[in-house]
């Protein structure tokens, strides 16, 4: 929703990931994370991670170059073991873990404008988590997510036809497709393999 030129740079809002726990696990964060930003249409950055832009052709390599120095300063700033006051009052951090109470915050957004989850310009996402489940529950989210990933399969098999919601699916390949060289050595592999499709 916010394009670059269409706001001025103090109107922005920003969501800014974090991850933790290994490529995995920030991989299951980094696109939750991307989903709330997508959802409450905050714009998107990263903070340090793994090195994808070496072996994927994602989207991410130019979304982490592109957050303002300070939106960045200011959320490493919200990550320190004991930040000011003044953060704190700018920079709200989600942390959103595989169990326990954390998802609440994403379940119950509708109290913010656009289904936001907080009003703080900046917000930092540490995950290493899924949860595109409990994006589900939130009253706002759940009609946007069915507009954008459900579809209908085809009868076949004895089977009638189906609905399916497939969220992660579809975001991975997106996010994380593979660099033209690792492509190139998929394809060379499986070329020796009996594995090739035709």
């Amino acid at each position: 929703r916010q394009k670059r030129g269409f706001a001025s740079p103090k109107d922005v809002k920003w969501l800014v990931f974090s991850g933790f726990n290994g490529l995995g696990n920030w991989m299951l964060g980094v696109s939750t994370a991307l989903l709330v930003a997508a959802l409450t249409g905050r714009a998107f950055a990263v903070l340090e991670g793994p090195d994808v832009c070496t072996w994927m052709d994602s989207p991410l390599c130019s979304w982490t170059k592109e957050a303002p120095e300070k939106v960045i300063a200011d959320a490493k700033s919200r990550l320190v073991k004991s930040p000011s006051k003044k953060i704190k009052d700018q920079v709200d951090l989600l942390q959103v873990h595989w169990r326990g109470c954390s998802f609440q915050k994403l379940r119950c957004a509708a109290k913010f404008p656009a289904g936001d989850v907080t009003s703080k310009t900046v917000l930092v996402f540490l995950s290493g988590a899924w949860a595109g489940e409990v994006l589900m529950k939130n009253p706002v989210f759940a009609p946007k997510l069915r507009d954008a990933f459900e579809r209908r399969l085809p009868p076949g098999l004895g089977r009638e036809e189906r609905v399916i919601l497939d969220i992660y699916g579809p975001l991975s390949r997106w996010l994380f497709a593979p660099s033209a060289p690792v492509k190139q050595d998929i394809h060379s592999y499986l070329a020796g393999t009996s594995l090739q499709q035709p």
